[in-house]
């Protein structure tokens, strides 16, 4: 048996084609928004003279120092200057405008899912001379209540094998942030609790990828 298709059938079939490849296409990037924002952090700052009055123009570089990778960009006529969807780690910015000194800044931090500053302050004298600048601590965190804290592999392995509420597991890092203390007894959820939220309200994300066992509220076993 055939089937034939009117003129308004037709037309008909055709919006709901377009409409389920459009609603895949959103389905497909959202998560990918997601994850972008969760595992990232964006770097950005203001280049300044001596003075105090923006440079614009001026050629930004940030070197991730553990991996070697670079990305440069230009200050805009307000003097700033932003870079989204980095990983988390250390980086160095370099900052050079004609007339002014190269500025270099090691050990800028880089956190997810934060605003992170490195604003310049340029010194007049020829480019090849070189101001260097090594961060020490990590800004006050002022455009985002998100709190975030990032963790080297030997602060893993430092962790106490067994007993009470260090018992080896990297789960334990989290206590050390701020707000966030040991689960009480008989509550759902593992790991512990941010915020005075229940354990069962923690999201483990790997690399990105979601890492929750949803019949213990906690992360899938390796």
């Amino acid at each position: 048996m055939r089937l034939k298709f009117s003129e308004p059938h037709r037309g008909l079939k055709s919006a709901l084609a377009v409409a389920a490849v459009v609603c895949l296409v959103v389905f497909t990037l959202l998560p990918v928004s997601s994850f972008a924002q969760g595992t990232t952090g964006t770097l950005r700052g203001q280049v300044l003279d001596p003075q105090g009055a923006v440079v614009q123009k001026a050629n930004v570089t940030v070197t991730n120092q553990a991996t070697g990778v670079s990305i440069q960009t230009v200050s805009t006529s307000a003097g700033t200057w932003e870079i989204p969807s980095l990983l988390p780690g250390r980086y160095t910015v370099t900052v050079e405008a004609s007339g002014f000194r190269k500025y270099v800044r090691r050990d800028v931090s880089v956190l997810a899912n934060q605003d992170n500053d490195a604003n310049a302050q340029l010194q007049v004298g020829a480019i090849t001379e070189t101001v260097e600048v090594t961060a020490t601590a990590v800004a006050v965190q002022t455009t985002s209540a998100n709190l975030t804290n990032n963790y080297i592999g030997s602060d893993v392995v430092d962790l106490p094998g067994s007993g009470g509420t260090s018992n080896g597991s990297p789960l334990n890092l989290a206590l050390l942030a701020p707000n966030t203390t040991a689960q009480q007894g008989g509550v759902d959820g593992v790991g512990g609790s941010v915020g005075g939220t229940r354990p069962r309200d923690n999201n483990f994300i790997i690399d990105g990828v979601d890492d929750n066992n949803l019949g213990v509220t906690g992360p899938i076993p390796p």
